[in-house]
């Protein structure tokens, strides 16, 4: 069973495989804009709500018609009683034409929304809706006039009169068809779903499922008419497969494996309808395909080069972005981004932004340099702090323009599964491959690899950042990052890793803490709780324990790989007498989940990559609180690994456009006059602290309506889940120990998977006494030497 939430989305772990060991010899060829090269305007521009106090959103519905923009939105303050829905109206540049209540008959009145479709000529919204009116409640159809917000033509979709039905999942509206799925679970472990189609409001039948054991569903539904078939993507028994069904008769007419077609075969499944019936898809990196009707064939729409995307955002327990193509003509797109970002306990917001892209007469970059940025395609996606640089560069620079590397501009299909690890670790072969040479790309995003850090695949970026950008920076993070004395990379976003500790703990100015005095620290200060076993840790097992501590950089950066210290035998020998799991798939589910016996104390083990996970891990609002290094034989400071990185390519011609960018993205330009409130945490200083104001704002105001929704008795949160989440106002106090801390952090953490295996795999017979200590690093130093040597 899995220990983490699943998502009908990717994360990748990263496997490169061999650099082959030649000189870069520099790129040739044309690298400038050429004034007709495809290009599409963008305007990007956020649904804005009249959202009053106290009120609750519920679901929402967004759709285009007639150069139109449709918002429509349900709003109650106690959920199920008195409830408002508004409609919006905006132009194509995100003007607000209108907006109108909706007037219901006989009292209904749209509680939730499930799905919208607008008419072409932008008179009439089709909307599956639940409504809801002096006792009756049901799912409908209805029809909405743009112009006067009156409700007509209601169909009861599943004709059952005044019952309520909470067995409706969702609704989806495809043109003139509509899917309806069905919950059929009966409150056992097993969850079920079945599928009704409808056209033209009405009932065509049930989808054939008796086969098929379908427990859950990804986003959008594939109609294809020429063939007559709806396809469907789910998982069976944690397996992905791919249904197609006869929307004539409902019956099933296959079920294949996405790896099933081969590669001149089209698969539908990755494309969704549009508002109009178009099965289009979008991916990570922005491009956005159509399958052409009369050859069912995919055709490029709009490529990621011909317009600067905003790329798909990274994943998070507390943000989720999901991306759907609303609409998709020759000359025009309409993109919408529905995120959903979480500050606290009961604190969820949706913010849905709306991208047009308009296409262009001529190119209004011709000219410009060419710098091309290579980001791995089964990456987790890039930051919003990343993106917005990418962006704003890109719109405001005279003289350079950022296009993804053309040979690998291929993103995976947004809401889609992307391939096994096998198929990724070939990915990354072929791109390590790629380079270096004059194909070779200018910019490279996400590479930390040690067998990449070489003089032959990038540039030493000592020096690169102007001496009043660098001086913005925590030169103690960047300075961490170097490999055999070099800059190969420069971090972008962060993770931090360390003791989240009350300072009453520690000695004065103390950044670290020795094996010693931390054995002495849970014994004695914490009553036997260990910071590593907490309410939702994740980290209450040996591996854990010894991968927070152990320097693998160190250990494979020389000339001889020595995991031999007397850090590594002191991580090793406290797990073993420390931790009763060997490793994260050895704790039992229902222990990690076991909020009311798992202890929260003052001193937590914690990944932090945003200021609030600080903040929510604090066990005292009021108390005085540091980040320090794990422990250590000398009480070194905390550590991190960078999420995302950028290097320079040895072979570029552009050095001096590279230069320009990292300058541009770490003096924070894209953030002079906006609101930092993204989630990540990057070296820029003055950054950090804009970001870490806006994120107390936010956080404090949510859990100051969490305060008021418990003293009014609308929710009820037991303890132990108060304490797991640990929701708090965020001080200033707070803001300047978490800042003081990133001064502290002094090593970078290097991670790699095959030497976390190699580790668990040569430690797991000292646990069980059959091997030496010193075998164990005989064995891991010969292992992972080789494995070096082969990359």
């Amino acid at each position: 069973m899995k220990k983490t939430r699943l998502i009908a989305f990717a994360t990748a772990v990263f496997m490169l495989l061999p650099v082959l060991a030649s000189c870069s010899p520099e790129k040739t060829g044309n690298n400038t804009v050429k004034e007709d090269d495809p290009w599409y305007d963008s305007t990007k521009f956020k649904i804005e709500k009249d959202i009053r106090q106290y009120e609750q959103l519920g679901n929402t519905g967004i759709c285009t018609g007639s150069d139109r923009v449709f918002s429509v939105y349900p709003l109650s303050k106690d959920h199920w009683g008195s409830c408002r829905t508004v409609l919006d109206t905006y132009d194509l540049e995100g003007n607000l034409l209108g907006r109108k209540e909706l007037s219901c008959p006989d009292d209904f009145r749209v509680q939730s929304i499930y799905s919208v479709s607008a008419d072409p000529d932008g008179k009439t919204v089709k909307a599956a809706v639940y409504l809801n009116s002096s006792g009756k409640q049901f799912q409908a159809f209805i029809d909405i006039d743009t112009e006067t917000g009156t409700v007509s033509n209601i169909k009861n979709i599943l004709n059952k009169g005044n019952t309520f039905y909470n067995d409706v999942y969702a609704i989806d509206i495809i043109g003139n068809y509509a899917v309806v799925t069905l919950n059929n679970s009966t409150g056992t472990a097993e969850v079920s779903f079945s599928l009704l189609l409808f056209k033209d409001s009405e009932l065509v039948g049930e989808l054939d499922t008796s086969t098929v054991n379908i427990n859950y569903f990804f986003e959008g539904f594939s109609l294809d008419l020429s063939s007559d078939s709806l396809y469907v993507t789910g998982y069976e028994y944690g397996d992905i497969v791919i249904l197609a069904f006869d929307i004539n008769s409902g019956k099933l007419k296959s079920k294949k494996s996405p790896g099933e077609s081969d590669d001149k075969t089209v698969d539908l499944s990755e494309y969704t309808a549009t508002d109009r019936g178009n099965l289009c898809k979008l991916d990570s990196l922005g491009n956005v395909m159509k399958i052409d009707a009369e050859t069912m064939t995919p055709v490029t729409m709009v490529d990621t080069n011909w317009y600067t995307p905003f790329f798909h955002p990274t994943r998070s327990s507390y943000l989720l972005t999901n991306s759907y193509i609303l609409s998709c003509t020759e000359t025009r797109t309409v993109i919408l981004d529905q995120v959903n970002v979480s500050y606290g306990i009961d604190d969820q917001n949706t913010y849905e932004y709306v991208t047009v892209l308009e296409k262009a007469e001529k190119n209004p970059h011709a000219g410009k340099e060419i710098i091309e940025i290579a980001v791995p395609v089964y990456s987790e996606g890039i930051s919003d702090y990343l993106a917005k640089a990418v962006y704003e560069f890109n719109k405001t620079d005279d003289r350079y323009l950022i296009r993804v590397w053309d040979k690998y501009k291929s993103g995976f299909t947004l809401g889609r599964m992307v391939p096994n690890a096998d198929e990724k670790e070939t990915e990354m072969y072929e791109m390590i491959q790629d380079l270096k040479g004059d194909e070779a790309p200018d910019l490279v995003i996400g590479i930390q690899q040690n067998y990449a850090m070489r003089d032959d695949v990038f540039m030493d970026l000592t020096d690169f950042l102007d001496p009043e950008v660098m001086d913005k920076q925590y030169a103690n993070i960047i300075e961490a990052g170097r490999y055999n004395g070099k800059l190969y990379f420069l971090p972008v976003t962060l993770e931090l890793e360390g003791l989240v500790i009350n300072t009453e703990l520690l000695k004065d100015g103390a950044e670290g803490i020795t094996f010693e005095d931390f054995d002495r620290m849970v014994k004695e200060e914490l009553n036997g709780f260990s910071p590593y076993d907490y309410p939702d840790s994740l980290y209450c097992d040996k591996l854990s324990f010894i991968l927070s501590c152990i320097d693998t950089k160190s250990a494979i950066e020389g000339e001889d790989v020595d995991f031999g210290t007397e850090q590594f035998r002191s991580a090793v020998e406290y797990a073993n007498e420390n931790f009763v799991y060997d490793d994260d798939d050895s704790v039992p589910v229902e222990y990690l989940y076991d909020s009311d016996s798992r202890h929260k104390g003052e001193c937590c083990y914690l990944k932090i990559t945003d200021y609030l996970e600080f903040v929510h891990i604090l066990n005292d609002q009021d108390g005085h609180y540091a980040i320090i290094g794990t422990p250590s034989v000398d009480a070194s400071g905390p550590r991190f690994t960078a999420l995302e990185t950028v290097s320079v390519s040895a072979a570029t011609d552009v050095k001096d456009g590279c230069r320009k960018f990292i300058n541009y993205l770490f003096s924070g330009s894209a953030y002079d006059h906006d609101v930092c409130e993204f989630r990540n945490l990057v070296t820029n200083r003055d950054i950090m602290n804009r970001n870490i104001e806006t994120l107390t704002l936010r956080n404090n105001e949510a859990f100051e309506l969490y305060l008021g929704s418990k003293e009014s008795g609308m929710i009820r949160v037991p303890p132990s889940v108060e304490r797991a989440y640990g929701d708090k106002y965020a001080t200033d106090d707070m803001r300047g120990s978490f800042l003081s801390s990133m001064s502290t952090v002094s090593t970078y953490y290097y991670g790699d998977p095959k030497i976390t295996r190699f580790v668990m795999e040569e430690v797991a017979p000292y646990y069980a006494g059959d091997r030496s200590l010193d075998d164990v690093v005989r064995y891991l130093n010969d292992r992972t030497t080789k494995y070096i040597r082969e990359m």
